[in-house]
């Protein structure tokens, strides 16, 4: 898992994606929402950092192919299974992550899932 570095790390440093679920538990009955979300985490990835009830970091270090595309997936899964619509953010350190994450929600050309190391650095001074 990636250190929490300064915004200008190295661009090549390990993946790590921010997934926050857009939905708090408000009822005695969703309280074991988070613990099912991270269930479904698990299945993708096996080194997790629960931040908080509502935040986790996943190492996406060693995932083969489109990471954006993987974390649509997981999304889809978590929305599909659960029923709880979640933000993505991807980025070489879990600070940048957690700010591609405030993009993913704020804007909806992303989809929900901004990745930062599919962005240009044109697109990355722009945000």
């Amino acid at each position: 898992m990636a250190n929490i570095q300064p915004a200008r790390a190295h661009p090549r440093q390990q993946p790590v994606g921010q997934f926050v679920p857009l939905h708090r538990p408000e009822r005695a009955n969703d309280a074991d929402l988070p613990h099912r979300v991270m269930a479904v985490f698990s299945d993708y990835s096996t080194r997790q950092e629960v931040y908080s009830i509502d935040e986790c970091f996943l190492d996406m270090d060693g995932i083969a192919g489109n990471q954006t595309r993987y974390s649509q997936s997981i999304r889809k899964r978590i929305k599909q299974w659960i029923g709880v619509p979640v933000c993505v953010g991807v980025a070489s350190t879990k600070t940048l992550a957690k700010l591609a994450n405030h993009v993913a929600k704020k804007r909806p050309q992303y989809e929900s899932v901004c990745n930062f190391r599919d962005l240009s650095p044109g697109e990355l001074d722009i945000i």
